[in-house]
């Protein structure tokens, strides 16, 4: 009868849907010491099953047991203080270290789905009663990352929402847990296309890595990161201006010159000052963003020759032939050594290269390039966008 009444206690915090025996076995080491036994046993474990059954107070099968919500909520109504405080923190805390804790889950995960219901009623248990609130936060958290990887994204939200309450509670508004909830939440926000309120989240959470780290912290980089992400998704050519220069700032001060994420970012404001006409910064954050996929270790090659291919046009467009042609030329071999740039792509920059070659009076090797780059289009068929039918000849004077 004793462990009957433990086993229905800690059942009756965790919702009505169906507890897994294994589930109480693999979890068994978090749980009291008298009903940690009884686990071990699984004939004494039946037994208490069994009374239960044969009193009506829970539905079994051979590998669960389920209790009705209404017998729950008058077995819970009927505790005392203490007894809802132990048994509401143990149903927690057996959650807590049971639900698998990762940084990203991958897929579906059938132990993650049948403790879902579980994780729900127990954590609601705690919000009601204000008890385990730092089990419960933790717990909530991690059944965000779930459903998010299930593609379950507003359930995700409502316990994000969940998580980040209970850390306030216990740590307060300010805490870097709690703006790694924040931040959690923002990047569900994003993907349900609610730009607004995923750019509050992120600029949150970065206030509070500021204020607990300082500003060389690769946290507030990583919330930066999902900032610039939300701004590139509104479209938005001013913000996204806006946010690159200030991202420029915080990866520089919290990653370095060498990380992927400072060159991306110069390669990206290039492109809209490129835009806009702002011909001699676009081409400062080209070549700035050259020199610094060139220092990360092993040099990004891929970004190099994308990143050397425009500031090659963009030289050539104001006239600078000769350093136009320098940093084609590496584009196009890059491109040839990383097999990545066989089709269209490999074509325009080598039809660009020729173009340079031409404007610097090297017929010989302006053909070659033109006539591989023709080779490359009738073997896929196709032209690509950038690259003109016919051959831009210089003005011809006529004779009448």
């Amino acid at each position: 009868l004793p462990l009957s009444a433990e086993v229905f206690a800690l059942a009756a915090f965790m919702g009505p849907q169906p507890l897994y025996v294994g589930a109480l076995r693999r979890g068994r080491n978090y749980l009291p010491e008298s009903l940690k036994d009884g686990l071990a046993d699984m004939a004494t474990f039946g037994k208490a099953l069994g009374a239960l059954q044969t009193a009506g107070l829970i539905r079994a099968g051979r590998s669960a047991f389920a209790i009705s919500p209404l017998l729950q909520e008058r077995f819970i109504a009927r505790l005392s203080h203490d007894e809802k405080r132990s048994w509401c923190e143990t149903a927690v805390k057996f959650l807590a270290n049971l639900f698998p804790f990762k940084e990203e889950h991958e897929c579906f995960d059938l132990q993650c789905t049948r403790l879902i219901g579980h994780v729900s009623a127990a954590a609601t248990w705690a919000a009601n009663l204000g008890y385990a609130q730092e089990d419960a936060g933790r717990l909530l958290n991690q059944l965000g990352l779930y459903l998010r990887a299930c593609g379950q994204r507003e359930e995700a939200i409502k316990y994000y929402l969940h998580a980040v309450a209970c850390g306030e509670t216990i740590d307060g508004p300010a805490h870097p847990k709690v703006g790694v909830r924040i931040n959690n939440l923002g990047v569900v926000y994003r993907e349900t296309g609610k730009l607004s309120e995923a750019r509050d989240a992120f600029r949150r959470a970065m206030r509070i890595f500021k204020d607990a780290y300082g500003p060389d912290d690769h946290m507030l980089a990583m919330a930066m990161r999902n900032l610039v992400a939300v701004a590139e998704d509104s479209k938005d050519e001013e913000e996204m201006e806006r946010c690159y220069r200030r991202a420029l700032k915080v990866y520089a001060d919290s990653l370095g010159q060498a990380h992927p994420y400072l060159h991306e970012c110069l390669y990206s404001l290039g492109r809209i000052l490129r835009r806009k006409n702002n011909i001699k910064d676009a081409r400062r954050c080209f070549q700035e963003a050259l020199r610094c996929a060139l220092l990360c270790s092993p040099p990004d090659e891929a970004a190099i020759a994308v990143y050397a291919r425009n500031l090659g046009r963009l030289l050539l467009r104001a006239g600078e032939v000769r350093e136009a042609l320098e940093h084609l030329e590496s584009s196009a071999a890059l491109q040839r050594k990383l097999k990545s740039g066989e089709g269209a792509i490999l074509a325009e920059s080598l039809y660009e290269l020729g173009n340079a070659y031409r404007l610097d009076k090297q017929i010989p090797e302006a053909r070659k390039c033109i006539e591989e780059a023709l080779g490359i289009c009738r073997a896929s068929q196709s032209i690509p966008p950038s690259m003109p039918f016919s051959w831009p000849l210089p003005p011809r004077r006529m004779n009448r």
